[in-house]
């Protein structure tokens, strides 16, 4: 069932992990089904939506942003590439024998001592590329497996 989901967890969430500054989310509101939070524009989610939102089962109401992983909340990949670029936090910038490695092997060896366990936004030339999670000075890829299998095919990295 979808529900409106409370923007003080969203946003707090982003800020505290990633430190994104709650501005560019100005204007969304967010909504939950089952274990995904998803976000539409306010403009979109006039009374009349909203009432016809919570009479159907609507599966897929705009942009997913988070998904709920046991008790912890994962960026999408969509949402990094729309707002990632504002992170100043748990962010890294991939070299290309880096990339590489991580394509290859799915994971890489890269220890931080300001990063805490959980998710980092992962850059390539400036540019997202998605998520992925660091334990104990591992990062692993959690890119979606279209997008790694056109990272690989593409050789543009």
């Amino acid at each position: 069932m979808l529900r409106q989901a409370d923007p003080h967890i969203v946003l707090n969430y982003l800020s505290e992990r990633f430190e994104i500054p709650p501005e560019p989310f100005k204007g969304y509101i967010f909504f939950e089904t089952g274990r995904s939070i998803w976000m539409i524009t306010s403009t979109t989610a006039d009374p009349i939506v909203i009432k016809s939102i919570k009479m159907k089962r609507i599966e897929f109401p705009g942009i997913r942003i988070l998904r709920k992983v046991g008790r912890h909340l994962k960026p999408t990949t969509y949402a990094l590439q729309l707002f990632g670029h504002q992170a100043s936090k748990h962010t890294v910038e991939l070299s290309r024998q880096e990339l590489t490695e991580l394509l290859e092997r799915g994971f890489i060896e890269r220890a931080n001592p300001s990063w805490q366990d959980g998710y980092i936004i992962a850059f390539y030339k400036g540019t997202v590329l998605g998520c992925l999670l660091y334990r104990g000075g591992r990062l692993k890829h959690q890119f979606p497996r279209g997008r790694t299998v056109a990272l690989v095919k593409s050789g543009l990295y």
